[in-house]
């Protein structure tokens, strides 16, 4: 399967923050071949185990590589009367992004809409540039009350739907890009590890309710307890009129964290096998929370060495995020070399555990 090809399939399935379980499906389903067990946890993260194919001479240690799997979404807060519903957020959203969006509402059956505001001329402050507010907001779904109120109920969870697009190139547009792509990260990952010998245990999670305060994450890791983790996220691409140093740049491969969530060593690390291996790599600079499944993963237990790993995005928790495919499988290059090459005693000195 190539990246786009999985990405889009990934992409296109409805699975907010606490309704993952069609996106978790159809991950167990693209990473089983190339592991030796996977499960789905109480949470409902996707917890891969790839078992070490080679000795290393003391007890292998864990590695968790972990990519959260749920999008931003709706959710029905009143159903109105002539197919109008209200809504409020799940995630962080910008309001401004929204406004004309095509969306499905999973309810009974999947229903059809379309996100709108009040319109100017019935506005009381009748401003041009008026940013709508949640109250502003409703989405029209053509039907009737009745057969609204048979398909419909509060409580239900509505996801943005428009189809994947290619532009130029290896560049492709659409949602849940945030943070399906690097789901496909891992799975270029595990399907080159599955083609040479590693000395440690490795764990892939996709986890679910990063977007609401890192919940999977925090149970994953704690499940797992890991020697060493690694987020893989996206991180905010080049646009117009941000400056350089707040952005990194679609094509020029993944970014390599820095910052007080970033352990040094696996940092440095990384960085030696990019440069072995000749993958573009760049900077990302976190001065504080990652914002990433890392912020957690880092304090889980006695505490875990751990690294970010970022992918060039564009337009974050908008309905048109942009990528580059030949970043995802950059990402998957780094992990699979940098698993390979790890030695159990780097990663139990990291740990500062003596075996």
């Amino acid at each position: 399967m190539d990246t786009w090809h999985a990405l889009q399939q990934l992409a296109t399935t409805g699975g907010p923050s606490g309704y993952e379980s069609p996106v978790a499906r159809l991950v167990t389903q693209m990473w089983q071949p190339y592991v030796d067990v996977i499960r789905t946890d109480a949470l409902g993260n996707v917890i891969a185990h790839k078992q070490p194919t080679r000795s290393g001479g003391i007890p292998a240690p864990a590695v968790m590589l972990a990519t959260h799997m749920d999008e931003i979404g709706l959710m029905v807060a009143q159903v109105e009367e002539n197919g109008f519903l209200r809504v409020v957020a799940m995630g962080g959203i910008d309001l401004r992004q929204i406004c004309g969006k095509e969306v499905t509402v999973h309810g009974k059956t999947a229903v059809a809409g379309i996100v709108q505001a009040v319109p100017a001329p019935f506005r009381d402050d009748k401003e041009p540039d008026h940013i709508p507010t949640w109250p502003d907001l409703f989405i029209d779904t053509g039907l009737s009350t009745e057969e609204l109120r048979q398909k419909v109920q509060v409580g239900d969870v509505v996801t943005f739907s428009p189809p994947c697009k290619r532009l130029h190139g290896d560049r492709v547009a659409g949602k849940s890009f945030d943070n399906r792509a690097c789901i496909v990260s891992s799975l270029v990952c595990l399907q080159r590890l599955a083609r040479v010998s590693h000395a440690v245990h490795v764990h892939a999670v996709a986890t679910v309710q990063e977007e609401v305060g890192l919940r999977g994450a925090i149970t994953s890791t704690f499940s797992i307890a890991p020697q060493l983790a690694i987020a893989i996220d996206v991180g905010h691409g080049d646009t117009p009129g941000q400056p350089e140093h707040d952005t990194i740049t679609l094509g020029k491969g993944p970014a390599i964290s820095l910052g007080p969530n970033i352990h040094r060593g696996v940092r440095d690390r990384l960085i030696a096998v990019a440069k072995q291996e000749q993958i573009a790599w760049q900077n990302e600079i976190l001065p504080g929370h990652s914002g990433t499944d890392a912020w957690a993963m880092q304090v889980s237990q006695a505490g875990v060495p751990t690294a970010v790993i970022s992918l060039p995005l564009r337009y974050m928790h908008s309905t048109v995020e942009c990528v580059d495919l030949a970043d995802i499988a950059a990402i998957g290059r780094l992990l699979a070399h940098f698993l390979a090459d790890l030695e159990p005693e780097e990663v139990w000195r990291w740990a500062n555990v003596s075996v």
